[in-house]
């Protein structure tokens, strides 16, 4: 490929091009004959002179601020059809990094966005937003530091927003081209190249995949920073960059005394003849856990989450027995019923239906069927052992509060694995799922009140076997 005659430069690689130009690896012909990036733009005036203005700016905020995060720009010029802009050259961006050596370490990660963040927060500061924010344009110093460039779709902040950017790491407003707040479209963008970094996956746009995030490990505080940062609605984000990296600090300082608190030996165990109910208990539960996960995969002729009702009820019973009380199945139905009403997940006449239990942090969608029915059993679970341990004492609110915690301990506990080899009896259950399917149909056709169903399910779990 023949490089373009630029005065004073000698070209010899390209090293990439967008729809008005191109970047050469060069040199310098005259002076101090240093090697440079060169932007080249032919026959394209207008978009030279608008990354021309930004660079501007962006040079007098760099040599101002003395920020270190800011690439510097070196030479401009115009000569016949061609204009060009020399950058500093640099050893390569953050995209290249990843995608040769795979997701960074978080507090890697994080120190990139940091670093990053500062920069941006200097170009909003004076008025400017970046509109491009995205792993390519992070490049790398040979002193291993962050270099935010590429200032082509900079504009001011008080300007006419447009859809502009890489659709991947886009704000939704912008690729929907309706963009009102320039700091909160570069926010967005920031957390979206930092979950990019920390997983290498890219996510659909407003819908931060925090599942994703947990098979990578990274540490819920830190996905609660991110997921707010991508969050859909621009007003739900947070307003700035230096409030997102005042919240990606206090998550790293909360992860690193954690982290220490990990590394001192436990104390002594002042029992050394723990009661054994609990841990079996929990076994009890996380089987049952499993079972309604797979449960949720038998052709139903109504609603899948009927099949769940029953495995709670014998659940119930089976913890009951661990802890000395002899539950009988009417019983054990009518504890469900109390904790699901207290829960919301019954309506008033306690109609025996399906609990739908979302896990997700806030703007993310509902996780899969089987592992919303692992989740909900587990949480119910937590509150049945905490009925029996407490000698049935367990007020409504506290009912809220255990299920609730027990909620987020679940949260990425399912193991897909795990559920494909776990044995359920499912067999047995069709026949309760199919009258529960059919009493359900004659309440949602009308042919009987919330009362008659209610009193009609409430039997039929009571007929479960234990």
């Amino acid at each position: 490929m023949t490089p373009p005659e630029v005065p004073g430069f000698d070209l010899s690689r390209r090293l990439g091009r967008g729809g008005s130009c191109e970047v050469w690896l060069a040199r310098e012909r005259d002076g101090l004959r240093r090697p440079v990036a060169l932007k080249v733009f032919a026959r394209a005036p207008d978009a030279y002179r608008r990354e021309l203005d930004a660079v501007r700016q962006v040079e007098e905020v760099r040599r101002e601020a003395r920020c270190p995060w800011l690439v510097q720009s070196l030479a401009t010029g115009e000569a016949g059809d061609v204009a060009f802009i020399a950058f500093e050259v640099l050893e390569g961006t953050l995209q290249d990094k990843v995608v040769q050596g795979g997701p960074l370490p978080f507090a890697d990660a994080v120190e990139c966005a940091r670093q990053a963040g500062e920069a941006l927060a200097l170009l909003h500061a004076r008025g400017l937003f970046h509109r491009d924010v995205k792993p390519g344009n992070l490049l790398l110093g040979a002193d291993g530091r962050v270099r935010l460039a590429d200032f082509g779709l900079s504009r001011p902040l008080d300007g006419t927003l447009s859809a502009a950017g890489s659709p991947a790491f886009a704000a939704p407003e912008v690729i929907a081209g309706r963009p009102t707040d320039g700091r909160r479209v570069d926010v967005y963008s920031l957390g979206a190249t930092l979950a990019w970094l920390l997983t290498g996956e890219t996510m659909l746009p407003g819908r931060p995949d925090v599942f994703l995030l947990e098979r990578h490990g990274v540490p819920r505080p830190l996905q609660r920073a991110i997921v707010r940062a991508m969050t859909a609605e621009p007003t739900g984000r947070w307003p700035t960059v230096e409030a997102f990296l005042a919240a990606l600090k206090a998550e790293a300082e909360a992860e690193a005394v954690a982290a220490s608190a990990a590394d001192r030996p436990p104390p002594p165990d002042p029992d050394p003849d723990p009661d054994p109910r609990p841990a079996l208990a929990r076994a009890i539960v996380e089987r049952h856990a499993y079972a309604a996960a797979a449960a949720t995969s038998l052709p139903l002729p109504g609603s899948e989450w009927l099949a769940v009702l029953p495995l709670h009820v014998r659940m119930i019973g089976a913890v009951g027995a661990v802890y000395g009380c002899a539950f009988e199945r009417r019983e054990a139905t009518a504890l469900l019923a109390r904790i699901n009403g207290c829960v919301e997940r019954a309506d008033a006449a306690g109609r025996a239906a399906a609990t739908v239990v979302k896990l997700f942090l806030p703007g993310v969608g509902a996780v899969a069927g089987a592992a919303q029915a692992h989740a909900s059993t587990l949480a119910l679970g937590s509150v049945v052992i905490a009925f029996f341990e407490r000698d049935g004492d367990l007020p409504d609110a506290a009912v809220r509060t255990v299920h609730r915690d027990g909620l987020a301990a679940a949260r990425g506990r399912y193991d897909p694995a795990r559920a494909r080899a776990e044995d359920a009896d499912l067999a047995a259950l069709r026949r309760t799922v199919e009258r529960l399917a059919r009493v359900d149909h004659l309440l949602a056709s009308g042919l009987i009140s919330e009362a008659d169903h209610a009193t009609t399910s409430l039997r039929i779990l009571a007929e479960v076997d234990a």
